[in-house]
């Protein structure tokens, strides 16, 4: 199946939202966009329960690097392309 990032961006947005949900307001998909991983505080477990998640939801294996600068825009753009490649 293909995804756009739009449907990414969703299901990002759960899962972060998931994670931090000790927090009291819940991340939108507008505010999310722009904010890093670094910003979000996620720590490297949050992040990899993030992935594993994802990676669940999109019955795909997620193996590319990204740093602490890369914003969740650009990590659903990676994970369209990971999408994209993945052989049926």
């Amino acid at each position: 199946m293909s995804y756009t990032s739009s449907q990414i961006m969703d299901l990002i947005c759960t899962e972060v939202n998931s994670i931090k949900k000790h927090e009291l307001d819940d991340c939108d998909v507008s505010s999310l966009a722009s904010l890093t991983i670094e910003e979000l505080e996620l720590t490297s477990l949050d992040v990899l329960e993030v992935i594993m998640n994802l990676e669940e939801s999109l019955e795909i294996d997620i193996d590319v690097e990204f740093s602490a600068n890369t914003t969740m825009f650009e990590l659903s753009n990676i994970l369209v392309d990971c999408a994209a490649s993945k052989k049926v």
